[in-house]
């Protein structure tokens, strides 16, 4: 898992406010406004929600690093194995005068019992263990490779006390292995760098101890102290100075994949909200517009406003010579035609005189709370609301998706829409009732204009509807003769 991949589920709202919380961004001087501390130590987030949530996301990339590690080494073991097992006895190589005892039987046990233990720590890493102790597993290989280190000091000396016997390792191998063990320690730590610090040097001291330690044990007698002792500190000073690059080294490396953990982290997450306020925008303006229109009616036009958006894209790019760009279409044209449409109009009876005894906005009020109501009362009818003219509701059932029981949806809506009236009119102890009439025949329906546009269906069909409307009785619903063909004698 890479940090491109990161995700936040439940904890996003905890990122967005430690990002957006001025008290987590750092103001002293020479800060410059940073949302965490480069300190050289311990590189972290001022919040510690942050920090918290890094750590948390964190743990799965350095699981993975760790998992690569393990692999690596242990094809080093088996390496180190096969070199030490296909090694030819220096008595057989003619011209070299030897008294050396056959096969490294130490070298390949070695590498054996170190290969076991880093097969069984990637086992380990396998299993919910790691995510349980991550630092301890990740320091049982780092003190895994400086004891394994530590171990090789005395069969390496053999070749600084007898140089003339010839040996399958030298310091320049060995200083190699400690190159390695240094770099791990850096790369797979969890805790702060400095931790990191004093384990390379309690490393570097323990390995160097045990070199002078052989060192004066195996050197040549007739050499003189005083020579042992000026070859041992040249060697032991200069071996400490490479032991001091290495940390610079593997300092700087842990300092700087902190660093930029921490700015990719950032990075990631504010991408991330920035991604939840476009979604969250996204859908407040497909809910605008699905308050508009139809949703058939909002995905065609969705379609075609982003096929002439691409278009005026590609004509930019085919022609570089345009400074200008072309006009955008807002909304598209878009009409249609269809039959078999059942259309309802609906007036509240005894409004004017209501609207003569009421303020405009208790007037505006109680509209609203009509309206709303007959709004419910569409979707679950299957109709499709068209407009309100003042007290006037206007809705259509199969249109613009077709329907097979068109008129008998009207019907129903009409029926509901007296019901709901006179339920409310009861309970706010008011004097209005519905007139409702219904008609059947042919539309064309779509979006007209281009501000302020909205959904709209007209033909002759609608306005014989409204008149149907007009000539209708309070209470009642009046239906056309196309519309009583239509339901077949029902709700008469």
């Amino acid at each position: 898992m890479g940090l491109h991949e990161i995700t936040f589920d439940p904890q996003l709202e905890s990122i967005e406010e430690a990002l957006s919380n001025p008290s987590h961004i750092s103001h002293n001087r020479g800060s410059c406004g940073r949302l965490f501390r480069q300190s050289w130590w311990n590189p972290r987030f001022y919040s510690r929600p942050l920090e918290k949530q890094l750590q948390k996301k964190a743990i799965e990339f350095l699981k993975n690093r760790y998992r690569a590690t393990e692999v690596w080494l242990s094809l080093f073991a088996l390496l180190w194995i096969v070199f030490f097992s296909i090694q030819i006895p220096l008595s057989d190589i003619e011209g070299i005068a030897t008294t050396r005892r056959g096969y490294s039987w130490e070298m390949i046990v070695g590498g054996v019992v170190f290969l076991l233990c880093v097969v069984t720590l990637l086992i380990l890493s396998l299993t919910k263990i790691y995510k349980r102790f991550p630092v301890s597993l990740s320091l049982a290989l780092c003190l895994l490779l400086m004891a394994a280190s530590w171990l090789l000091v005395p069969s390496i000396l053999i070749q600084v006390a007898q140089p003339s016997q010839y040996s399958s390792l030298s310091l320049i191998n060995q200083f190699t292995i400690s190159a390695i063990v240094i770099l791990v320690i850096y790369t797979l730590s969890h805790k702060p760098i400095l931790y990191c610090i004093s384990l390379g040097i309690v490393y570097a001291v323990v390995l160097e101890t045990l070199v002078v330690i052989f060192a004066y044990g195996m050197l040549d007698e007739g050499s003189g102290p005083s020579v042992q002792t000026e070859l041992i500190a040249k060697m032991t000073v200069g071996r400490l100075c490479l032991h001091v690059c290495l940390n610079i080294v593997g300092f700087s490396t842990a300092n700087w994949f902190q660093v930029r953990l921490h700015q990719t982290f950032w990075k990631v997450a504010h991408c991330l909200i920035l991604q939840k306020a476009l979604t969250l925008d996204r859908q407040l303006q497909e809910k605008t517009i699905a308050s508009l229109m139809p949703p058939e009616l909002a995905k065609e036009l969705g379609e075609k406003f982003n096929e002439h958006a691409m278009f005026n894209v590609r004509s930019k790019l085919k022609d570089d010579s345009v400074d200008e760009p072309e006009e955008t279409i807002v909304r598209p044209l878009t009409v249609h035609h269809t039959d078999n449409v059942s259309i309802l109009f609906a007036d509240i009876v005894g409004f004017t005189p209501l609207s003569s005894n009421m303020s405009a906005e208790e007037l505006v009020g109680i509209l609203n709370e009509i309206f709303s109501t007959f709004d419910e009362l569409v979707s679950e009818h299957g109709c499709e609301k068209v407009c309100t003219l003042g007290d006037c509701y206007f809705c259509v059932s199969g249109c613009p998706q077709p329907c097979a029981d068109h008129a008998a949806n009207a019907v129903n809506m009409g029926l509901s829409i007296i019901e709901a009236l006179r339920e409310y009119s009861e309970s706010h102890s008011l004097e209005i009732s519905m007139r409702v009439g219904i008609h059947t025949g042919s539309v064309y329906y779509g979006v007209m204009g281009s501000q302020r546009f909205r959904f709209d269906v007209w033909s002759k069909d609608v306005n014989i509807a409204n008149q149907i409307e007009s000539a209708g009785v309070a209470g009642k619903v009046l239906l056309s003769e196309t519309t009583q063909r239509q339901l077949s004698g029902a709700y008469l």
